[in-house]
């Protein structure tokens, strides 16, 4: 089976879930990833795996870049075509008036997207997106991860993580409001980049939190950083899936998250909190925390196998023969 994985976003650098998932379905099938040459992660990319970066303005009307993709995708004569985003979906949907190929997309998040409505077959990589597509064929998959080896650490001061792109969506602003209260000392790392630095750090400013809560930036070593803290938090708005609460389960001690994403279909209530109880919530943590570290261990056991990533990459492949199944 050949698949052609069509991308058009240009990746954070770091946890692009889906070329981890390039990598693993390499091993089961002949794939061949397509993505805009300016992409933050090509560098990190095996040789095994076949890319092939595409040079036209990365906009989804640029006639340069529909001919361009269009004779990539072309030469790699695919069985199928896999779409990620909204972007690479929509390019594809306008290519494959000519192209017809078999297609499948997945959305990754919640929000809006009319383009999903228009695709025979879509991959929602959770309950909640499963929910906002109207398509005839959803196929529900989730992410999958594969652990790396960690040392783990404690510091003497509780310390929190917090991970994810800086904007608005991912509830930072609600996170930092939400400690100021605490009534024990803490150290709060905040690992990622984004739009939103600059009202962050003037909001930890502002709330006389510099002492306790640091912009970390961008960080490689996520896995790390999570073992070698107390609590991970996530207080996102909204989430599709939630790489961050995987690397949680994998890494962290103790996830403690705003019922969103997969935390929200997945986690058991002592570890879901709304985003105005994350104080009360972080501090009964705290005051009880060999406790609640035990059950997290016992919740991890049980999930850790469940989101592998060999087991998505099996997943998808099933998927796809289902498709072709019903192209026939």
């Amino acid at each position: 089976m050949k698949v052609v994985f069509f991308v058009g976003d240009e990746g954070i650098g770091r946890g692009e879930f889906y070329l981890d998932l390039a990598e693993a379905l390499n091993e089961l099938i002949q794939l061949t990833v397509v993505l805009p040459a300016t992409h933050r992660s090509l560098s990190r990319l095996p040789d095994s795996l076949p890319v092939l970066p595409y040079h036209a303005v990365n906009t989804r009307r640029n006639p340069l870049l529909l001919l361009e993709v269009a004779r990539l995708i072309r030469g790699c004569r695919a069985d199928l075509v896999h779409t990620h985003f909204d972007m690479a979906t929509e390019v594809f949907f306008l290519l494959n008036r000519f192209l017809k190929l078999p297609h499948i997309a997945t959305k990754h998040n919640p929000r809006k997207g009319r383009i999903y409505r228009r695709c025979k077959d879509v991959i929602a990589v959770s309950s909640t997106v499963a929910a906002t597509i109207t398509g005839p064929r959803v196929h529900l998959i989730e992410n999958g991860i594969k652990p790396v080896a960690v040392t783990r650490s404690r510091p003497e001061r509780f310390t929190m993580v917090a991970v994810g792109r800086l904007e608005r969506v991912k509830g930072f602003d609600l996170l930092i409001q939400a400690v100021a209260a605490l009534p024990f000392d803490f150290s709060l790392k905040i690992v990622g980049a984004g739009d939103e630095e600059g009202p962050l750090a003037e909001l930890i400013e502002k709330l006389r939190l510099t002492e306790k809560v640091s912009l970390c930036g961008f960080r490689d070593d996520v896995p790390q950083i999570l073992s070698s803290s107390h609590l991970q938090v996530i207080s996102s708005r909204s989430e599709g899936f939630s790489i961050a609460g995987l690397e949680g389960i994998c890494y962290a001690p103790v996830v403690l998250s705003t019922p969103v994403g997969m935390m929200g279909e997945y986690f058991k209530p002592e570890f879901l909190c709304s985003a105005e109880q994350l104080g009360e919530a972080i501090d009964k943590i705290h005051t009880d925390y060999d406790a609640y570290e035990t059950a997290f261990g016992c919740m991890r056991d049980a999930l850790v196998d469940q989101f592998h990533l060999d087991r998505c990459a099996r997943r998808h492949v099933d998927c796809y023969r289902e498709v072709l199944e019903h192209r026939v």
